[in-house]
């Protein structure tokens, strides 16, 4: 027993593309693949991606950003702080 493990021998679940939320058959237009870059150049990318994209989907309400993405109101600014993203976009409700 023993030997290398293969992306072959992993449950399709485990793919990048599955979670990267890409499809491996066809990418949505703007769905997110990696850039050339580093490993954290490409998640604060990601990052900034969900938050600008959940924003925009709650109409800039902070609270329920923070709901749907998992983080307190104080981790999401603080996130967004981070990632040079403007407060001022954002409904404060």
């Amino acid at each position: 027993a023993g030997g290398i493990i293969e992306p072959e021998h992993l449950s399709p679940d485990l793919s990048v593309q599955r979670l990267a939320g890409v499809s491996a058959a066809a990418p949505s237009p703007g769905g997110w693949a990696p850039e050339a870059g580093t490993l954290a150049e490409n998640v604060e990318r990601l990052e900034r991606t969900y938050i600008m994209t959940t924003l925009e989907k709650t109409g800039g309400n902070i609270s329920e950003t923070a709901r749907l993405l998992d983080l307190t109101r104080k981790g999401l600014y603080m996130k967004m702080a981070r990632l040079g993203l403007s407060i001022a976009t954002a409904d404060t409700k």
